[in-house]
């Protein structure tokens, strides 16, 4: 009990002074009203409650997720191979790991580090 009180007090000391919760040092405006960003958000949540509720409720859920994309049955074949998936799967974990890294020894500009924009906006 005493060493995990004095490795908690170690980490507690090496935390940084200054945090910026969610935040790049800089600030920035909507380019709408609150109020509109703030209803427009939560339309959005409502509409898609809705939809999964009226999905579920009528047991057409199934088909939608079975649904077959418009691709040919080779290009399948090739994404769904065993060899395919695991050199996919490899370079997603390499890409994630390659965004961790660059997070955090990148640079501490926003504008010039990858790993914002890519949780942010791409992930």
């Amino acid at each position: 009990m005493r060493l995990l009180s004095v490795a908690m007090l170690l980490i507690l000391l090496s935390l940084p002074r200054t945090v910026y919760a969610h935040g790049f040092g800089e600030r920035y405006d909507l380019p709408v009203p609150l109020w509109l960003y703030i209803w427009g958000a939560a339309a959005v949540v409502l509409i898609s409650f809705i939809a999964i509720i009226r999905l579920v409720k009528r047991g057409n859920a199934q088909p939608i997720l079975e649904a077959r994309l418009a691709v040919p049955r080779i290009v399948t074949r090739i994404i769904l191979h065993d060899s395919v998936r695991n050199i996919l799967q490899i370079a997603g974990v390499v890409t994630f790991i390659g965004i961790l890294a660059t997070g955090f020894i990148g640079s501490a500009n926003p504008n010039y580090n990858f790993a914002p924009t890519a949780v942010w906006v791409i992930w």
